[in-house]
């Protein structure tokens, strides 16, 4: 017995034959509207900034190299784990203008959230006992720009504590200027690299995974699709497993994740960048 039909021609075509035994064979073509493939038009890839005065960014670069700042009355420290703690140099009244936390401690001279953020006793300095100093320059760079330094891939957990309860209100801004970067990172990646793109596309969805569930979805789309094109790629000249040994190599890290979103590259590799693409209709 044998049959076929066709549902929604201009969308999807589904040819299905029954073999006599029961067994059927599905042969499924689709059509994919070109708007899908607009990223921008449904993620902001160029959230409105704050515009920054013309020495701003030498007096941060200065700062987070540890140099006293003119007029500074105030010192954070940072130095989480193997990290050696270091002295930041910066203004209490621009702490206290960032964030209504933030003026709470300085003017009452408390600690915020237990460990989060503690006070020196008879001393203008706030301790970070959390962060690590290569953190600071997402706390600083909002503090003094109102703009948003994007986390290392190893960092956003920490760092999202700490903002958690210090800008809270903010958070919302920061996971969209966030997803910006990433998306724009990934899409400029050059996906005939091999593992190098692969592990840089590992890393970002490392960050999306550190998240909160949802904040950074197409963050994670753009990566996957990333990756999984570029592990394709190269697999025409290379073994697979050689190439994600590379990849892990470079990333650095033995962490379980780092093999469950592995599995999740090449399980989307071979269920949609392996389909069979036909022709693009303009």
């Amino acid at each position: 017995m044998s049959n076929s039909f066709v549902t929604r021609p201009h969308t999807y075509l589904v040819a299905c034959s029954f073999e006599t035994n029961g067994v059927a064979d599905l042969q499924i073509s689709f059509t994919v509207d070109s708007i899908y493939f607009g990223i921008d038009d449904y993620v902001p890839l160029h959230p409105k900034l704050a515009p920054i005065s013309s020495n701003s960014n030498q007096i941060l670069e200065q700062m987070l190299r540890g140099e006293k700042i003119p007029k500074s009355d105030w010192v954070i420290s940072a130095g989480a784990g193997n990290d050696s703690p270091r002295d930041f140099h910066v203004h209490g009244v621009v702490l206290a203008n960032s964030s209504y936390i933030l003026r709470a401690a300085i003017e009452k001279h408390m600690s915020i959230g237990g460990d989060v953020l503690t006070m020196v006793s008879h001393e203008n300095r706030i301790v970070l006992p959390k962060l690590q100093s290569k953190d600071m320059k997402v706390l600083l760079t909002f503090i003094y720009q109102k703009r948003f330094a994007l986390p290392d891939f190893d960092s956003v957990s920490r760092v999202g504590s700490i903002l958690a309860h210090i800008f809270r209100e903010e958070i919302p801004e920061f996971f969209e200027n966030w997803q910006a970067e990433l998306v724009k990172k990934a899409m400029a990646l050059d996906r005939n690299l091999g593992a190098e793109t692969i592990a840089e596309c590992v890393k970002m969805l490392i960050f999306v995974h550190s998240a909160p569930q949802g904040a950074l979805l197409a963050a994670y789309n753009c990566a996957l699709i990333v990756a999984a094109d570029s592990l394709q790629i190269a697999e025409k000249s290379r073994n697979c497993e050689k190439i994600l040994k590379k990849v892990k190599k470079l990333i650095g890290l033995e962490w379980p994740i780092i093999e469950n979103i592995l599995e999740i590259i090449q399980d989307f590799k071979e269920t949609v960048c392996g389909v069979e693409k036909l022709q693009l209709v303009e």
